[in-house]
């Protein structure tokens, strides 16, 4: 039952570069990408497509987007363009959110805290595994 509680983290592919820590949140109505990660992937501001569009977070805090990032985003062998609402967040432990917008109703068909699945193009099933461990084990030192 533990299991049920834990977030879904897989690892994705975001325009050619492999993205870990990836969040896969059924109760999203958008997908998030932190603005550090603009750099990592190759970007700048001058990719984004303006917007003053802002977004709540689950505490109720306001937060303005950047603007908008088309990312092909490669999820097993599925590829789908996904629209991300670039944000300036110091408080995530995901490098990117992807939510029922454009993910979840295109790509998945069943997801769980385990995996997410889908149909390919060759009509079987396709399980894409959640990362076991997301993030490395910390000593706590007192």
């Amino acid at each position: 039952m533990a299991n049920h509680l834990r977030p879904l983290f897989i690892t994705a592919n975001f325009g050619g570069v492999p993205v870990p820590k990836v969040m896969v949140d059924g109760g999203a109505a958008i997908n998030l990408l932190p603005y550090r990660m603009l750099s990592k992937m190759g970007r700048t501001e001058k990719d984004l497509i303006p917007t003053r569009l802002t977004v709540t977070n689950f505490a109720g805090g306001i937060t303005k987007t950047h603007g908008i990032l088309d990312v092909d985003v490669i999820v097993g062998s599925k590829e789908l363009k996904i629209a991300f609402f670039v944000v300036d967040t110091t408080s995530t432990t995901y490098n990117a959110l992807l939510g029922e917008a454009g993910f979840i109703e295109s790509m998945c068909s069943f997801h769980s805290p385990s995996a997410i699945s889908s149909w390919n193009e060759e009509g079987y099933m396709e399980i894409v595994e959640a990362d076991p461990r997301p993030f490395l084990p910390s000593r706590h030192v007192f």
